[in-house]
């Protein structure tokens, strides 16, 4: 069973640290949600380290690009878009095995976005 932690969850005291890592003593994973959303941040996982990131599902669906015959600068601004997002996410991977934790990206719901996923 794991202990699945939001990033909006701010922690603010060395006792939060220290409870989950009595989390993880009682046998319990540890696993961060939405990793990319509002108070992701490094010093977060390497305070925890986690068994688990979850990559947040707005970062997965950006790796989709939406063409718009109409607007080119669109067009554009979505494929800058999902070459970021490859990036974060090549780079999550690689961090995550460096650390010896699974990652899992929300929201693939398409086999493009499997697809997608799969090559990175």
């Amino acid at each position: 069973m794991d202990l699945e932690i939001l990033e909006t969850v701010s922690f603010n005291r060395a006792d939060d640290i220290k409870r989950i890592h009595e989390f993880r003593r009682l046998g319990y994973g540890i696993a961060i949600d939405d990793y990319g959303q509002d108070r992701s941040n490094l010093k977060k996982i390497i305070d925890i380290g986690p068994n688990k990131i979850k990559i947040d599902r707005d970062i997965v669906k950006a790796l989709v690009y939406e063409r718009d015959l109409n607007n080119e600068l669109k067009n554009i601004e979505s494929q800058t878009r999902k070459l970021r997002a490859i990036a974060a996410i090549k780079h999550t991977v690689e961090f995550s095995k460096e650390i010896g934790a699974q990652v899992t990206a929300e929201y693939a719901e398409s086999q493009e976005l499997f697809d997608i996923l799969l090559e990175l």
